[in-house]
C-alpha cells in the first residue's frame, strides 16, 4: 500500500506562513512588555518550518528549542507545528543569553521526519526568527 501526502507551496501559503510568524511575534512582545528581560539577551523566539522537498505536511510535528551550553546543545524547550508549520516560545531564564536553534526529530512506525533551523538565533538579540526545513524517509513508498 502507498501513501503520498501532496502539498505544494503557493504564494499566497508563504504570505499566510509569515503573517502566522509575525503574529505570534507581536503576541510575544506583547507579553515581554510585561516581564523584565536582562539587556541583550534573546527573549522569544518563532520558527516556522518547511518540507524539504514540498511532498508532505510539517504541521503538527514536534519541534524542540535548544541551547548550545559550550560543550552540546540542551532540549529547553518543546512545541507542536501549527497549521502553518510555525512555532513559538519565551526562552526560559536560565538560557537567555545561549546560542539557540530549533530541531525536528521525530519517528513513527512508517516515517522519519528530520530538520533543523539554518542558523542560530543572536544572543545579543531580544527576539529571534528561525527558519527550517523537514526531510520525511519514507513518505514516497
Amino acid at each position: 500500500m502507498s501513501t503520498t501526502h501532496t502539498v505544494s507551496t503557493t504564494p499566497g501559503q508563504l504570505r499566510r506562513r509569515l503573517a502566522s510568524a509575525l503574529l505570534a511575534l507581536s503576541l510575544a512582545v506583547g507579553a515581554l512588555a510585561l516581564t523584565a528581560t536582562p539587556a541583550q539577551a534573546t527573549t522569544l523566539v518563532s520558527t516556522c518550518y518547511t518540507a524539504a522537498y514540498g511532498n508532505f505536511l510539517v504541521r503538527g510535528l514536534p519541534v524542540k528549542l535548544q541551547a548550545w551550553t559550550g560543550s552540546g546543545h540542551v532540549d529547553i524547550a518543546w512545541a507542536t507545528l501549527d497549521s502553518s508549520g510555525c512555532a513559538s516560545w519565551l526562552v526560559p531564564a536560565a538560557y537567555r543569553g545561549h546560542y539557540l536553534r530549533t530541531n525536528i526529530e521525530f519517528h513513527n512506525y512508517l516515517f522519519n521526519y528530520y530538520g533543523g533551523s539554518y542558523y542560530y538565533a543572536d544572543p545579543r538579540e531580544s527576539i529571534a526568527i528561525l527558519w527550517g526545513s523537514v526531510t520525511c524517509y519514507g513518505c514516497n513508498l
